[in-house]
């Protein structure tokens, strides 16, 4: 995790539907499309082109998602973050995001 910050400016470009690489503020990767993580990230902006930018919180796992969590997903044909009941979302509070085998789960955006 070189140059990877509590509360530091990270940027995750999507890869393929469920596959991101992480960057730290330099534009350094931090990990790559094929690697494992899931991390948590707090002010957060979800932007065209399936880019997620915030600052990094730590890794975690499952225990941290509750049942007021909702998944969203980046639909290319709408340039967009939208859930699965078709709201849109731009920014979250916080959001956690598993490589490879989950999408963005919006923990907290009140």
């Amino acid at each position: 995790m070189f140059n990877l910050r509590v509360n530091g400016l990270i940027t995750l470009d999507l890869v393929n539907e469920d596959t991101y690489i992480v960057k730290n503020r330099f534009g350094s990767r931090i990990f790559d499309y094929d690697d494992d993580f899931y991390l948590y990230m707090v002010n957060v902006n979800l932007k065209g082109s399936g880019v997620i930018q915030g600052r990094f919180k730590g890794l975690t796992n499952d225990s941290i998602l509750d049942d007021r969590c909702k998944q969203i997903k980046y639909i290319s044909d709408d340039d967009g973050w939208f859930s699965d009941d078709g709201k849109r979302f731009k920014t979250a509070r916080m959001v956690a995001i598993e490589n490879k085998s989950k999408t963005v789960i919006i923990i907290q955006n009140e």
